[in-house]
């Protein structure tokens, strides 16, 4: 029992350290590749590819997330105004019984929602979302001395990932040579085999992912477009993007809002012309989920970490009990698992049994 809070409080507080390993993990190639195409020293080509993430991410955030708010503004402004008259309709069919009841408070709910009152309370819980492992200076969605000092947390987090990360790159290519010094000999060819094997899976998930997920929000924003869904349609990709960390997760949970607002929006008159539009939402979808399970994840993902979708998830789960850093180290720590488990314990069984069967 004891166990379970101490392990919490250590991820907890290494929450920086574990955000950056991964980081530095992700851009470690990319560093390699202007180091020598620019013919730079170590620390050169780590300032440059930072410069240039620290641009796009300025860029996207500045053009991304104004779009994201009014887009989720007018969600939030939609069901506001025409599903109240839905759950009207629902209501009526039911008597006095407790689930009109409850679809009547339901409707008095949606019909008191305020978008810039949700995002006031929403505002002041991003900060706290991100920082996420430093309990003492969490806080609440109340004050705005709160939000500042909530605020002034993640700023200093990221600023000590920014340079803890900096600091593993500026030494990750020395990592292999001072492994082959320490190890046994006996060991070194075996264990530097097993470190090639765990590099291939966990590259291959994590850089493989993040182009996969990045490749389904563009499609998916650009394809509900394309049939008409202009007001939404980033947002909805963002979703199904975001949720693609989970492989095969992100085309389901996109379809669902957006074949909602092929069924609801005024836009589209008659049901015949409703059921046009969500059966192109349906067809669009199921493209993606074609491309992102025929092409995507094995050409770009590749075969190396194989991770099941149910691994990912249960990793996750896992992950989100013990905090922010403990989440996003959760599925390469079930890359690293997986590899060990195949290479120590399921190859050597399979052989030991084949060979007995031989011996037969």
């Amino acid at each position: 029992m004891r166990l379970w809070p101490a392990s919490a409080w250590f991820l907890h507080t290494m929450t920086p350290f574990l955000v950056a390993l991964v980081v530095a993990y992700l851009f470690d190639p990319v560093v390699n590749v202007v180091q020598k195409r620019l013919r730079l020293g170590r620390i050169g080509g780590i300032v440059v590819v930072g410069v240039l993430i620290l641009l796009i991410v300025v860029l996207l955030f500045g053009l991304l997330i104004p779009v994201l708010y009014g887009q989720a503004a007018g969600v939030v402004s939609a069901f506001k105004t025409h599903l109240p008259g839905l759950i009207g309709k629902a209501a009526a069919w039911f008597d006095n019984g407790k689930t009109a009841e409850f679809l009547r408070d339901f409707e008095e709910w949606v019909r008191s929602l305020d978008p810039q009152a949700l995002a006031a309370k929403a505002g002041p819980l991003v900060p706290r979302l991100l920082q996420g492992g430093v309990d003492a200076f969490s806080v609440t969605a109340g004050g705005i001395g709160r939000f500042f000092g909530a605020a002034a947390v993640f700023f200093a987090t990221f600023v000590m990932v920014v340079v803890i990360a900096f600091y593993y790159l500026l030494e990750f290519d020395a990592i292999p040579r001072l492994l082959r010094q320490v190890l046994p000999g006996r060991i070194e060819d075996r264990a530097m085999d097993l470190l090639g094997k765990i590099n291939a899976a966990m590259g291959g998930y994590l850089r493989g992912q993040m182009i996969v997920c990045s490749l389904v929000a563009l499609i998916a924003t650009i394809g509900l477009s394309a049939i008409g869904m202009y007001h939404y349609a980033l947002l909805v990709g963002v979703i199904a993007g975001v949720m693609n960390l989970v492989p095969y997760l992100g085309p389901p949970c996109g379809a669902i809002p957006a074949i909602l607002w092929a069924l609801l929006a005024t836009s589209h008159e008659g049901w015949f012309s409703k059921l046009v539009y969500a059966g192109l939402v349906v067809a669009l979808f199921a493209l993606i989920q074609a491309l992102d399970g025929f092409v995507f994840q094995p050409r770009i993902v590749g075969k190396s970490s194989n991770l099941h979708p149910l691994l990912v998830m249960l990793a996750l789960l896992i992950g989100a009990q013990f905090g922010l850093g403990a989440m996003i180290v959760a599925v390469p720590i079930a890359c690293v698992g997986q590899v060990l488990f195949k290479e120590l314990v399921w190859t050597p069984y399979c052989r030991r049994k084949h060979t007995a069967r031989a011996e037969q």
